[in-house]
């Protein structure tokens, strides 16, 4: 897996839970988005092979996802809808009556 010139927002939206290990391993990658990853773990002082480790643990147990760059909008909000929000009401909706 390259690290150089690969940006953040490569990885996170292309792995899955890449997001997580970025802060895990206390990158910012909010602000810092214009740097590749393998520069900001070296200006952080971080085992770049730890970081790898847990990326391509992730890729090894990702399960295939929907590219929604390439879906219509509407597409994504309906699962947006489906697998967020309704999940939370539903579970919400059951909290208030244990």
């Amino acid at each position: 897996m390259l690290l150089n010139p690969t940006s953040w927002v490569d990885f996170a939206t292309n792995i899955a839970g890449a997001t997580a290990v970025f802060h895990q391993f206390k990158l910012d990658f909010c602000c810092g988005g214009q740097q590749s990853l393998g520069e900001a773990i070296a200006k952080r002082g971080i085992d770049q092979q730890a970081v790898l480790a847990a990326l391509a643990k992730l890729q090894k147990h990702a399960i295939p996802e929907t590219d929604w760059r390439n879906e219509p909008t509407t597409k994504l909000i309906n699962h947006i809808l489906q697998s967020v929000i309704i999940k939370n009401i539903a579970s919400n909706y059951q909290n208030s009556f244990v």
